[in-house]
């Protein structure tokens, strides 16, 4: 069906969107699920294809953690929590994420919580719970 301008179109992609937009979140979640191996293998290719990037993406998130953990934090409180997260074989995961859309987190004890890897990839860099 021709639209006659794009702000129609768009607002008809908008109207369906919303009509059904339980049905599309559920169904881009179960793809990525079925994906996931072939995602990881497609970022763990990338890293080793693209090394300075890689090492630059993490260089930033170590210096956006160390920013954010005010000096007043005990070492070993945050020590802990990774120690619990390496001993169960869990992630951990900052509450409210460190660079956040709205609001930035700190890298403190109470706002990390442990998450199997599965959940913390879920959420991605959003508050939790959302």
């Amino acid at each position: 069906m021709p639209y006659a301008s794009l702000e129609a179109k768009k607002a008809s992609d908008q109207k369906y969107y919303l009509a059904n937009r339980e049905a599309r979140i559920s169904a881009a979640q179960e793809r990525r699920r079925a994906d996931l191996p072939s995602a990881c293998a497609s970022v763990l290719k990338w890293k080793r294809e693209n090394r300075g990037a890689a090492a630059a993406n993490n260089a930033v998130y170590r210096a956006r953690k160390k920013r954010a953990m005010p000096p007043w934090v005990a070492k070993e409180d945050l020590k802990f929590v990774y120690d619990m997260a390496s001993m169960f074989g869990v992630s951990v995961d900052h509450i409210e994420p460190l660079a956040g859309e709205k609001a930035c987190g700190l890298h403190v004890p109470w706002n990390l919580q442990l998450l199997p890897q599965s959940e913390n990839a879920a959420k991605g860099n959003r508050p939790w719970p959302r």
